[in-house]
């Protein structure tokens, strides 16, 4: 997975790792290195956004920048 940072257009983060299903529509991101998975929910067929540990997406004028959006 690449990272593209909005606030820096050219700085960008190469994540290797796997995704786990959790519940239907949770996925889960587990990095090899670290213990510091990452989990998003699934929306649709396109549209996935990241949400914390409780489930929690985030909040409304924040969310574009969370979301991950098949082309």
């Amino acid at each position: 997975m690449i990272q593209t940072y909005k606030e820096e257009q050219n700085e960008q983060e190469k994540l290797r790792g796997t995704f786990q299903v959790l519940d239907g529509n949770i996925l889960m991101f587990i990095p090899p290195s670290s213990g510091d998975n990452i989990l998003y929910k699934v929306r649709d067929g396109n549209n996935i956004i990241l949400i914390d540990s409780f489930g929690n997406e985030p909040k409304k004028e924040n969310r574009e920048n969370y979301a991950l959006i098949k082309k």
